[in-house]
């Protein structure tokens, strides 16, 4: 559910506000000397009332957490999450269920561009692969009611 697949996937918003502020030393320095791992290094940008009424807001991803939700390779990775793993050099391959939903309004990146990311389907069956497009929804705002959409396609026959 609406995946911030990172700079190397090319699918960001074009003239996207900053939603975070990035510390790039940090991450320089944990590539080069495996230094910083645990430090703040991408802050996001929440008002400062919202972090402090709420105790279980994340204000921070540390170095090691920002690395290891971004992908190296977003389109080699996307690609793959549908092969069978037993043969994933293999063309003539199995396909296993991946689901994608993102938001028409998504602020970080735009969301047709990450559902063509999707391995092409085979079948329409409850092992397909499906990319959904909500209409009106934004980066955290698909959260709600995303279920509606899941749900239906995890149950299908």
């Amino acid at each position: 559910v609406s995946p911030e697949l990172g700079y190397n996937s090319g699918t960001a918003r074009p003239n996207r506000t900053d939603f975070a502020a990035v510390n790039v030393l940090a991450f320089i320095a944990n590539g080069i000397f495996g230094w910083l791992g645990h430090s703040k290094a991408v802050k996001f940008n929440y008002p400062p009332e919202l972090l402090k009424a709420d105790k279980g807001m994340v204000g921070f991803n540390t170095v090691n957490m920002a690395n290891a939700i971004t992908p190296d390779s977003p389109v080699e990775q996307m690609q793959a999450m549908g092969k069978n793993t037993n043969d994933i050099d293999s063309d003539d391959v199995a396909r296993k269920p991946i689901g994608l939903w993102v938001g028409s309004n998504d602020e970080l990146f735009v969301a047709e561009k990450v559902v063509e990311l999707l391995p092409k389907k085979d079948h329409d069956t409850k092992d397909s692969i499906i990319g959904e497009v909500l209409p009106g929804k934004n980066h955290l705002g698909i959260l709600v009611g995303v279920h509606e959409h899941i749900g239906p396609w995890i149950t299908k026959p």
